[in-house]
């Protein structure tokens, strides 16, 4: 509120009346401002073991000066930081980012690279933006976007081969079959099972 005052009003004559004079008029400044905050990725269908990177963009619309701004980005489950968070602008101690003030039509980044952890082929991993404060009344959230999904791939190459260390053997000889299962990922291979039924013509020893 900012307040406009009149004062030392002087003249030849005498003002018999200043009851009715109003010197002063206040402003009010409006407190609304639009800002837009989005969480994105690069990648969103990554692979185990895979880097990939957050960003949050943040866009003053205005009118007003957005001050004292913080989010919050907390990490969720499956995914594993991978070195220190870019910003733009301000400070990050994690899960928070300390923005500060952006101008009117300004915009500022914050940059999270992780790892996609290994066990997470098929899940769906969703990181959510929390706890945007500022000074400022936000007039508009319905345009942000706080959360971001990624579907870890749930694709692997697995090779299974069957050998033998005597493939011309003699009736009675000791021999030995060998089973390799050789994972060339992507993902984790899990709950794999392989059956092996004998033949006729030789006997488990």
């Amino acid at each position: 509120t900012i307040t406009n005052t009149v004062t030392n009003v002087t003249l030849d004559q005498t003002d018999t009346d200043t009851t009715p004079d109003s010197l002063s008029v206040d402003i009010t400044v409006g407190n609304g401002i639009d800002l837009v905050v989005t969480k994105t990725v690069d990648d969103a269908s990554p692979d185990e073991g895979q880097a990939i990177t957050y960003t949050i963009t943040v866009v003053n619309n205005g009118p007003a000066q957005a001050t004292n701004l913080t989010l919050d980005d907390v990490l969720p489950a499956g995914v594993t930081l991978a070195g220190a968070p870019t910003p733009s602008q301000g400070s990050w101690v994690a899960p928070q980012w300390d923005v500060g003030t952006i101008d009117d039509g300004n915009t500022v980044t914050l940059m999270i690279p992780v790892t996609v952890d290994a066990g997470t082929s098929g899940d769906t991993i969703t990181n959510t933006v929390t706890n945007v404060t500022l000074d400022q009344n936000d007039t508009d959230t319905t345009t942000d976007t706080l959360s971001v999904d990624i579907d870890v791939n749930n694709d692997t190459d697995l090779v299974v081969t069957k050998t033998v260390d005597d493939a011309t053997p003699d009736e009675g000889q000791a021999i030995t079959y060998t089973i390799t299962v050789v994972n060339n990922g992507p993902a984790q291979a899990t709950n794999l099972t392989l059956d092996d039924v004998l033949p006729a013509g030789v006997t488990l020893a």
